[in-house]
């Protein structure tokens, strides 16, 4: 199994829910479903994202579909690694061979070495409780 879903099958009123309350999907590739899920990510408008070393995919419950864009915008390399969903609802996407992108609103702000960007694959990003982006790269 690759990505799983838990609903619940029937309104159960007057008890807590019980793990029978609930039914199960699973998909697999034989649903589509990439392999090597790196990262999987969630933005406001639903959609779940989810990074593989053969590109980024974008889930709407139902239907896996390989994306070269976001938004209408280029990604920077179709090897992702980390993915993040800012609280603003903007779409942190992370490279294997550096650099990250920022998708927002149908726009996209692009992070290199020239911006001072690590130089190296992208691993991870985080909020700070300031609201400062941290990432962790193979440069640091």
């Amino acid at each position: 199994m690759l990505l799983a879903a838990l609903r619940p099958a029937a309104a159960v009123a007057g008890h807590a829910r019980l793990l029978s309350d609930y039914s199960h999907h699973a998909w697999t590739a034989a649903e589509g479903a990439p392999a090597q899920i790196q990262a999987i990510t969630q933005t406001p408008d639903g959609w779940l994202w989810l990074s593989t070393p053969n590109g980024l995919y974008r889930f709407d419950g139902l239907n896996f579909e390989r994306r070269e864009q976001v938004g209408g915008q280029k990604l920077l390399s179709t090897i992702v690694l980390p993915l993040y969903t800012a609280p603003d609802g903007a779409l942190w996407v992370g490279y294997r061979f550096g650099g990250a992108s920022v998708f927002k609103d149908g726009r996209v702000r692009h992070y290199g070495a020239a911006d001072g960007f690590p130089p190296g694959a992208t691993y991870s990003f985080a909020r700070a409780p300031d609201g400062a982006m941290w990432a962790t790269t193979a440069g640091g």
